[in-house]
């Protein structure tokens, strides 16, 4: 069964309501094409697991369409590792005052949880401050993971997962559905900083969706700071990243 999801989800190009109608109509499938799709996964050493199997995170199931297939790379435990909170964090403004706050709880942070991230460019310094403590993270890709982005992640302690097959390209509605991936498989979102009216809206939004606690630090008084508003309008007031990450 697992091969058949293959198969369907690089037909339908990891559109999980495609591959439901398939199975729903029953498709016409060729196992010749099947073997030749499985082949082809195994020559580039990517894996995958299916809605089927154990170790198929229990969370993507409060997704409406969870993905039938996750491609992935790296250390696939971690989707399931119940020692460390998995966390998304957010530091848009990436201020002065933002930094003195990350400073101050990086050092727990690294020690107590898994980053969650979509790579985003405002991300990068977050994602520094993981490698640099050889902490684990989980990447959310929008492609194929045949693509050379992602050569120089250590795959021992960090894991890449996908749910579009080899040779796809980011789309738009691969930028959505990769909030949706990371509201799902995130415990919670950590806001350092955030700007009023950005794209970060859109991520909060999946969270809430999901029922996950949005976490913000205060903002400062930069008339474009976004946290004190996500704080008025419910978001969890933090002083301490151990309120989440412990």
């Amino acid at each position: 069964m697992n091969n058949i999801l293959l198969y369907l989800s690089n037909k339908h190009k990891g559109d999980n309501y495609l591959i439901y109608k398939g199975l729903k109509d029953k498709e016409k499938l060729r196992k010749s094409e099947i073997d030749e799709i499985t082949n082809i996964y195994l020559k580039n050493d990517i894996k995958f697991i299916s809605i089927f199997d154990l170790n198929y995170p229990s969370s993507l199931f409060m997704v409406h369409y969870p993905p039938f297939v996750l491609y992935y790379k790296g250390n696939i435990n971690l989707l399931n590792d119940l020692t460390k909170k998995r966390l998304y964090l957010v530091d848009e403004m990436n201020s002065e005052y933002s930094k003195e706050i990350l400073s101050k709880n990086i050092k727990t942070l690294t020690e107590n949880s898994i980053l969650v991230t979509n790579s985003y460019a405002s991300e990068k310094h977050l994602i520094d401050e993981f490698k640099n403590a050889n902490a684990s993270i989980i990447y959310i890709a929008k492609e194929g993971l045949n693509s050379s982005k992602f050569d120089d992640i250590n795959l021992e302690n960090n894991l890449i997962i996908s749910q579009y097959p080899i040779d796809d390209h980011p789309r738009k509605i691969n930028f959505r559905q990769s909030n949706v991936l990371s509201a799902a498989i995130a415990n919670s979102l950590v806001i350092f900083s955030s700007y009023k009216d950005s794209k970060v809206n859109n991520l909060v939004s999946e969270f809430l969706n999901l029922g996950k606690d949005i976490n913000c630090f205060p903002g400062s008084l930069d008339e474009k700071d976004g946290n004190n508003h996500l704080i008025q309008s419910g978001a969890n007031l933090i002083t301490q990243i151990q309120a989440v990450a412990k």
